[in-house]
């Protein structure tokens, strides 16, 4: 049986615990792909269409996590 005394397994002092993670949603790159998102929207709206020209692998990728 193990208890909150015992020594860590190297032998060194407990460490303090992990912080939690934030929630997905305010994470920086949650909010830039929620930004560009309502970019589109707002572009959509505005102009009822819109196209990306010549996009490149990684752009098409980028615009799919926006959208998704």
């Amino acid at each position: 049986m193990i208890d909150d005394d015992s020594a860590v397994a190297d032998g060194g002092e407990p460490t303090e615990p992990a912080k939690p993670r934030p929630p997905y949603s305010e994470r920086p790159i949650a909010r830039a792909r929620q930004a560009k998102a309502q970019e589109l929207i707002e572009r959509l709206v505005a102009e009822g269409c819109v196209r990306i020209t010549d996009p490149d692998d990684d752009e098409v990728a980028e615009w799919r996590r926006v959208v998704d």
